[in-house]
């Protein structure tokens, strides 16, 4: 999904500059807003969080995460996410779209 080998995958940090998140309006997404740190602050399920993973020259990949703590001493959270950028790209056309016939 993001184009990078696993060596290079593993030599990243949650919160490492390389990632650039972002929500869903284009504004950077800062750590504590992460379904996944999210989840192991307040105890709890976070579903459907939204989120682009810029990458090189303003591709996004948009991710749909939802993030579960796990219950046992060690253990840290389970992370489900969903590639939505197909889907992104359709409401963005269709956006583009309905705006054209406005103008």
């Amino acid at each position: 999904m993001l184009g990078l080998s696993p060596e290079q995958q593993q030599q990243r940090k949650i919160d490492g500059k390389e990632w650039q998140i972002i929500r869903p309006d284009g504004s950077p997404m800062p750590a504590s807003e992460y379904a996944s740190v999210r989840a192991l602050n307040e105890k709890c399920q976070i579903e459907n969080v939204e989120m682009g993973i810029r990458k090189a020259e303003d591709e996004v990949t948009w991710i749909n995460v939802s993030a579960s703590p796990i219950p046992l001493e060690g253990y840290g959270v389970a992370i489900v996410y969903n590639d939505i950028t197909a889907r992104k790209q359709l409401e963005g056309d269709l956006q583009k779209n309905k705006e054209g016939k406005t103008s």
